[in-house]
């Protein structure tokens, strides 16, 4: 079987890595051979051989997806889309590009959208896809009620290779209570957070340390800022050893697919989240992880993660246990290739298109 993948933007795009590339060597050896169109740029070095090179600026990844678009006819048995096929172009072109012979398979990530969207790009695009996969059930719902007519939960797979515990010593030194993220994310709700718990880090003998956002102020010193390091992440989030995973109640944040939750737990590290998007499905309170709503739940968790190097222990290593069983690429790539196998077997997108015309979508749990 042949799929093709349009990429949303470079393989070294973030999402792309996390939500698809993964995949690809596994899927290759289970007999689905893919074929990656990436919107900018060349694929990676290791999938040159299945891969062709996308634009080099908006008006060149358009041309190139454009081209691509109008030779797949014939070419491919299912169409794999990272969100959109046409970023940055309305509907009807990306409609009028689209082949109508094969079915299609989209992908939103960790995309949230309202129900007043359902007339948007996104809502047209996931009422025409034969399959949806999102990153959390949240989403999923929203897809359902937004006309998909079947979607599927896909976490982003943990390399395992790439986030292994370390043995840690804790003398002559602080604990470090951490987190990573960029500075948008910070100053939108997890300093306050932070801030709101310096005072008492610095009675429990520990510090906050902060990797990705850009430095700000610490009212009681206990608050250290650390830049982000490409290629060091894994070191940075393994020099933890507690990790906080905070999230505001809002669209966006219920969204989240827990990646960064998922990291911290591959490199054993115990996590205190806000029971929101996939944390809530991720962590089992008490056995992985801790989940937390309110500020007296907060500085519980926290308190008897810090008092307790043995429930240190025992979480981190529950927690790297749960990304070894459930979230790794060797344990999802079954799945999806059995989810791509069946998309290829399902209705085209023409055939789609005339079951709207002829009433509402049938909506699958």
């Amino acid at each position: 079987m042949h799929v093709t993948i349009l990429l949303h933007a470079g393989c070294d795009h973030k999402s792309s890595q996390r939500r698809i590339l993964h995949y690809v060597p596994l899927l290759e050896q289970q007999g689905i051979h893919c074929d990656l169109l990436p919107f900018y740029g060349p694929p990676p070095r290791a999938f040159r051989h299945c891969g062709q090179t996308g634009g080099n600026s908006l008006a060149s990844g358009i041309s190139t997806r454009i081209k691509s678009l109008r030779q797949l006819t014939g070419q491919t048995d299912l169409l794999w889309i990272e969100q959109e096929a046409l970023p940055h172009l309305p509907w009807m072109a990306e409609n009028l590009l689209l082949p109508s012979d094969m079915p299609i398979v989209t992908d939103l990530g960790d995309t949230p959208f309202s129900n007043d969207s359902r007339h948007s790009k996104t809502g047209q695009i996931i009422r025409h896809s034969t399959l949806v996969m999102v990153g959390n059930s949240h989403i999923g719902t929203q897809a359902h009620e937004a006309g998909a007519s079947w979607v599927e939960v896909m976490p982003p797979p943990v390399p395992l290779s790439d986030f292994t515990p370390t043995e840690r010593s804790y003398a002559d030194r602080k604990l470090r209570v951490g987190w990573i993220g960029t500075t948008d994310l910070w100053t939108s709700h997890a300093e306050k957070h932070f801030k709101s718990l310096e005072a008492f880090l610095g009675a429990h003998n520990a510090v906050a340390r902060i990797i990705g956002a850009r430095a700000g102020r610490s009212r009681c010193g206990q608050i250290d800022y650390h830049p982000r390091e490409t290629d060091g992440e894994y070191r940075q989030i393994s020099a933890m050893d507690i990790a906080l995973a905070p999230l505001q109640d809002s669209q966006s944040e219920q969204g989240s697919c827990g990646y960064a939750v998922l990291r911290y737990m591959a490199c054993g590290i115990p996590v205190i989240a806000s029971p929101l998007g996939a944390q809530a499905e991720i962590i089992e309170h008490g056995v992985n992880g801790f989940l937390a709503s309110t500020g007296e739940e907060w500085r519980k968790a926290l308190s008897d993660l810090l008092e307790n190097p043995a429930l240190r222990q025992r979480i981190g290593t529950a927690g790297r246990t749960t990304v070894e069983n459930l979230y790794t690429p060797d344990r999802l790539s079954p799945k999806m290739a059995s989810l791509l196998t069946q998309a290829a077997g399902k209705k085209s997108r023409q055939e789609q298109e005339h079951r709207f015309e002829n009433g509402p979508a049938l909506l699958l749990k």
